[in-house]
């Protein structure tokens, strides 16, 4: 998948007739293809996902689950990582009575 989308990409920003051909016949052409992947990188992807499926943490953020923490992790992005300052606000549902 991820190589059609690069390819595609690659066809709108160049136009290349190559990467055209590829597309066309890409069932074909993905077997010519192999994913090149350091030793060292693929056992830490091991190591992560092994940490992942004990239900722990491998980043040591908080977000050790089986959705895509991302969002939260983009929405987190310049907050203090510890909160030392608290301030009490009074909102309309803890209104006494």
């Amino acid at each position: 998948e991820i190589l059609r989308d690069l390819l595609e990409q690659h066809v709108a920003e160049t136009g290349s007739a190559l990467a055209k051909a590829m597309l066309d016949d890409f069932d074909n052409e993905i077997s010519h293809f192999v994913r090149v992947l350091p030793r060292d990188y693929a056992a830490v992807l091991q190591t992560r996902q092994d940490a992942v499926d004990q239900g722990l943490d491998p980043d040591g953020d908080g977000f050790a689950c089986y959705w895509d923490p991302a969002p939260f992790r983009a929405a987190r992005q310049g907050a203090p990582e510890v909160v030392t300052e608290y301030t009490d606000r009074e909102t309309l549902g803890d209104t006494p009575q």
